[in-house]
């Protein structure tokens, strides 16, 4: 005899036929349960992230240094030996940038161009990271 609130489930294996037996408010339960953590950790995640991030302005790579963001200016000289320009960036005076043998440069028609293309005067936009007082340019442009 069936009591109420309990169900039969049928469930075929390849030995034979397997009865198994489950309470429906159990089920529920588990089911509001399940429910409860899936929107309580949708709504919480965010805040537990949002209090565990340090308030810096700007990420600190595994080298310490940090992303100086664009800075654009007029090219005051550049050393084609050492690799290095000096910009004079509006808000910073004269910056010296080291510039890879990798950093990307783009020229004014969009297409690529060579360290050779920095020439004095000319307006650039410069994405670098700075590590104490040294800038790497990590993308140039060449913009007038």
């Amino acid at each position: 005899m069936r009591r109420p609130g309990r169900r039969i489930v049928r469930s075929s294996v390849a030995d034979g036929d397997v009865f198994f037996s489950s309470n429906v408010h159990e089920d529920a339960m588990l089911a509001r349960s399940l429910v409860f953590f899936a929107v309580m950790s949708v709504l919480v995640a965010p805040l537990a992230v949002r209090a565990g991030s340090p308030p810096t302005s700007a990420p600190t790579a595994i080298d310490g240094s940090r992303d100086a963001g664009a800075l654009d200016g007029r090219i005051a000289s550049v050393d084609y030996a050492a690799n290095t320009m000096r910009v004079e960036v509006r808000g910073h005076g004269l910056l010296t940038f080291s510039i890879e043998p990798t950093t990307p440069i783009t020229a004014l028609d969009g297409g690529n161009a060579m360290m050779i293309d920095l020439k004095p005067r000319a307006h650039v936009v410069i994405q670098s990271n700075r590590t104490g007082d040294r800038y790497v340019a990590q993308n140039i442009k060449i913009v007038k």
